[in-house]
């Protein structure tokens, strides 16, 4: 596994926020993968928790990437995901990452979630740009004139409730 962590680390960059963050490959979700000759690919921070805390290793925990913010304004995916340094990462079980996961009050996207009568959350700026047939990354929405919880007020004060147009 050493020789598979020195390539995770040739293929890092650290960032100013003490982020490893790999270049290489990265699955759909984009968190980062490497080859193992004859095997599958690994996700790389599972790597740097394999080398480094391999007595924490256990059936049924995930890896938790602590560095993570959910308002980061980053190019999705998040590039927390890339992170490998092993001082950002815990095991955790996967309750515990889903409630973390549910943390905050805003999407992905940084849109303010609205609550459904039944307590579940939903974006109602998402909604109205799937409704749309729009998709958008962050950092398409960051470089806009109009902010994204703008777009929400626009539909809202909109004849038919809807966005159908932004102008400028």
């Amino acid at each position: 596994m050493l020789t598979v962590w020195a390539r995770v680390l040739r293929r890092t960059v650290r960032s100013p926020s003490g982020c490893w963050l790999w270049q290489g490959a990265h699955n759909g979700k984009g968190y980062g993968t490497i080859g193992r000759p004859g095997q599958t690919n690994i996700l790389v921070h599972r790597v740097a928790l394999l080398v480094h805390k391999p007595d924490q290793l256990a059936p049924g925990l995930q890896a938790d990437h602590m560095c993570h913010d959910r308002n980061c304004w980053e190019p999705t995916p998040c590039s927390h995901r890339r992170c490998v340094n092993p001082a950002h990462l815990r095991l955790v079980t996967a309750k515990e990452n889903n409630a973390r996961r549910l943390e905050g009050n805003t999407c992905r996207l940084g849109h303010l979630y609205s609550v459904r009568r039944n307590g579940a959350r939903f974006c109602p700026t998402c909604q109205e740009l799937a409704r749309l047939g729009l998709r958008y990354t962050r950092a398409q929405l960051a470089s806009w004139d109009t902010l994204p919880l703008e777009l929400a007020d626009l539909a809202a004060s909109s004849p038919s409730g809807h966005l159908t147009s932004v102008s400028g």
